[in-house]
């Protein structure tokens, strides 16, 4: 995939981001449930009463409505959306971070992904086909008499050290991929195609 498409997926899937943006959401609820408090509450209640001392049985009703303009409680009502603003703006500047922290992780990963996947194609390409050729070079000189086993003998420890380097390189290249799996929040880059 190219880079522009793993961020995007990255921005899609991560779960810190995904949390990140529900506190943005969160700071907007509790912004709007601020600004209702300057609603006036209206109560109405209805209710069997008993009352043994006056004998009395029967049904109540009662009527009551706050007002939130009383200047004792303005103050607080007003910190209180000040207090709500404050926190979408830190979780909008929180979530900000995040997303620029996961594009640079990605980046960083996609990059040593690309230069893994290159020294794996030049092992694959080059220097594992000229240590074989040279392995069956050497063998081709000794049987003919103008060798020595030394140099069959180096020969087959150059081939073997490339092979153990290409597999050391496969599996860098492996944990590259994994890596970025990490960072967009997938388990398989397959499954996104």
């Amino acid at each position: 995939m190219s880079l522009d498409t793993l961020i995007a997926r990255g921005m899609e899937y991560r779960p810190m981001l995904q949390h990140d943006s529900l506190a943005v959401v969160e700071q907007k609820a509790l912004l709007s449930a601020a600004r209702q408090e300057y609603i006036p509450d209206l109560r109405i209640g209805l209710q069997y009463m008993t009352a043994p001392m006056t004998g009395f049985n029967g049904w109540t009703v009662t009527a009551g409505i706050t007002l939130p303009f009383a200047p004792w409680a303005l103050g607080a009502r007003s910190g209180k959306i000040d207090e709500s603003e404050a926190g979408i703006s830190r979780a909008a500047a929180a979530l900000a971070a995040s997303r620029a922290m996961v594009r640079a992780e990605i980046r960083d990963r996609y990059s040593r992904a690309v230069a893994d996947r290159q020294q794996v194609e030049m092992y694959r390409a080059t220097m594992l086909p000229r240590a074989e050729r040279a392995l069956q070079s050497a063998l081709a000189a000794y049987r003919s008499g103008r060798g020595d086993l030394l140099m069959v003998l180096d020969s087959c420890r150059m081939l073997s050290d490339l092979t153990m380097e290409a597999l050391m390189l496969r599996m860098d290249f492996a944990r590259s991929i994994a890596g970025i799996e990490q960072e967009i929040g997938v388990r398989d880059l397959t499954y996104l195609r």
